[in-house]
């Protein structure tokens, strides 16, 4: 069952637990030029999660690089396995990610 779905990662840089039904992260938001500028986000203002781009560019850097309680205040689950096939992951990060959302039935 998925809120019995964990995932644990750990590499050589970071160790995380993420528990799949605490992912439910705004799927509406509006990013702070603080938040936009840590992610590598450039252009004008708005950045808004509706835009995939701005969407794939935060999952991405906090999958990637960003603290737990990043994945947690930002990530949807939802929304997460609608966007991951374009989401561009280290390696690791991504066989993580992956293997557990397609236990979940999440992805194909």
């Amino acid at each position: 069952m998925m809120e019995r779905e964990n995932l644990g990662l750990q590499d050589d840089t970071c160790s995380a637990a993420v528990v799949l039904a605490r992912l439910a992260g705004p799927r509406q938001a509006t990013l702070t030029a603080a938040d936009a500028a840590r992610v590598g986000l450039t252009g004008p203002p708005p950045w808004e999660l509706s835009r995939p781009n701005v969407r794939i560019a935060l999952y991405q850097w906090a999958l990637a690089t960003g603290a737990q309680f990043d994945t947690y205040r930002w990530i949807s689950l939802i929304d997460l396995a609608a966007v991951w096939r374009e989401l561009h992951l280290p390696e690791g990060i991504h066989e993580e990610w992956e293997n557990t959302l397609r236990s979940a039935e999440l992805i194909d």
